[in-house]
Parts: C-alpha cells; sequence; structure tokens
C-alpha cells in the first residue's frame, strides 16, 4: 500500500515484509567485508484482507558466514539450518 504523504520517498510503501531490510542490511554488511552476519528484527506488517488493511507482528533473522570466529582452536565451519 502506498502512502498518500510519506516522510520520505524510499519510505512511501507500508511493509508487507520484514525480510527486505534484513537482506539490505546483509548486503551493506558483505559489502564492507564483515562476512560473520547474525540479525534479527521485529515489527509490524501491513497486509491487505477483504476486511481491510490488517497490522501483525513479525519476527525475522538472517545469520550467515562462519559458525565461529575465525581461531586457531576450530576448523571453519559455515552456518547451517541446525
Amino acid at each position: 500500500m502506498v502512502l498518500a504523504n510519506p516522510i520520505s520517498s524510499d519510505l512511501s510503501a507500508m511493509r508487507t515484509s520484514l525480510w527486505p531490510g534484513l537482506l539490505k542490511t546483509a548486503l551493506y554488511n558483505l559489502n564492507r567485508q564483515q562476512s560473520r552476519i547474525r540479525l534479527f528484527e521485529t515489527g509490524l506488517v501491513y497486509i491487505k484482507t477483504e476486511a481491510g488493511l490488517q497490522q501483525q507482528a513479525r519476527i525475522a533473522g538472517l545469520i550467515c558466514g562462519e559458525v565461529l570466529p575465525e581461531q586457531w582452536g576450530e576448523a571453519s565451519r559455515k552456518v547451517d539450518f541446525f
């Protein structure tokens, strides 16, 4: 849903997911050679329903890179779902 009077042009639409913000932040960090990333966000998303616009609380997380920081005592291993 597009707002009639947004604060700025990049905030002109109500978000329907938390993922775009997490991915944008992860890309920002990866472009600055920060390969071990742990992010989470809580917030409201807006879903269009037959009854009108519905507001829902959500939580999302993103992890990428190595399981542990680089160290001599542990082998390097990428994160996985488990």
